[in-house]
């Protein structure tokens, strides 16, 4: 599966784990690729942040959310599994590229991918974003 994801994406990913570890997390989830896509300099993270939302706030909704633990819980550059959302998003993402006609999985599959998951958890991290609400983020396919 990883070798379908663009350069970008896989970069994402790292991040994605790397949000997970900082947090003290033992899975990555949908909220670490969205903290991830918010870092992204790309197309994702460009449409993320015409919607106005602020990494350090999504962070701390996610924290508010999930909690947050030691960093010995994670080993840093350890890989984390993905739960069961974070899998569907991936999933998604690829298919929104077949529909699309494409091989590569960018940012922008994996954005629409995330938010085709209706991830309970990250539904969460967004209403405790002050400003945002879930339906405010929409897919941008």
């Amino acid at each position: 599966m990883i070798e379908r994801f663009s350069d970008g994406t896989r970069r994402v990913l790292a991040v994605a784990q790397e949000e997970s570890r900082f947090l003290g997390h033992q899975r990555c989830g949908s909220e670490h690729l969205f903290l991830a896509l918010l870092r992204d300099p790309g197309v994702a993270g460009q449409r993320l942040a015409a919607q106005g939302i602020p990494l350090d706030a999504a962070r701390r909704a996610v924290v508010e959310v999930q909690g947050r633990y030691p960093l010995t819980r994670a080993v840093d550059g350890e890989t984390l599994p993905f739960s069961p959302n974070a899998k569907a998003a991936l999933s998604n993402a690829i298919d929104a590229a077949d529909e699309g006609g494409k091989d590569a999985v960018n940012t922008d599959f994996l954005l629409s991918g995330l938010l085709k998951a209706n991830s309970e958890t990250l539904s969460a991290v967004l209403m405790a974003i002050p400003g945002v609400t879930a339906p405010t983020l929409r897919d941008p396919s």
